[in-house]
């Protein structure tokens, strides 16, 4: 009889903490940027922000390579790349906290690929945002440089 008891103990506490852990987890924001694309309209812009591009946080002194917006089934979805300087750990953290303050809910900085390779997933009423740097090399298409990207998605 003991050992039934404590097997009826252990099941129930096991329930529990699983519970605990779906909650938590159901809990935690997900932000995905995957969006499949068939019949896009894309527009593009060098060196400045495209047209209607969402009011986000910008880090003081980056600059702009190019900007795109696409346009399909009534969403617009926006992607930037900027070029910076300095250190990418203090910049990311910069841009969670700006973010944070212009009412995003945000997940990150996070370590993506390498350990200077950074990202932020943010999302508000109207947007998903996916924030990371990489770097272009001199035998890529357009101008090598440290590169900070964003993906805007529309909800």
């Amino acid at each position: 009889m003991t050992r039934a008891k404590i097997l009826v103990v252990f099941v129930l506490l096991l329930f529990v903490v699983l519970g605990l852990y779906l909650f938590k987890k159901s809990k935690t924001p997900e932000v995905s940027t995957d969006r499949v694309y068939t019949d896009e309209k894309v527009t593009e812009e060098a060196g400045m922000l495209i047209e209607n591009f969402p009011d986000i946080p910008i880090y003081p002194g980056i600059t702009v390579d190019k900007t795109y917006k696409k346009e399909q089934s009534g969403k617009t979805d926006y992607t930037a790349v900027w070029f910076y300087e300095g250190n990418i750990h203090e910049i990311m953290n910069w841009y969670a906290d700006e973010l944070k303050k212009a009412g995003w809910t945000v997940v990150g900085p996070f370590v993506f690929e390498a350990e200077d390779d950074l990202e932020i997933n943010a999302e508000n009423s109207m947007y998903t945002l996916r924030l990371l740097n990489s770097e272009r090399g001199e035998d890529e298409t357009g101008k090598a440089g440290k590169l900070i990207m964003a993906d805007i998605l529309e909800k």
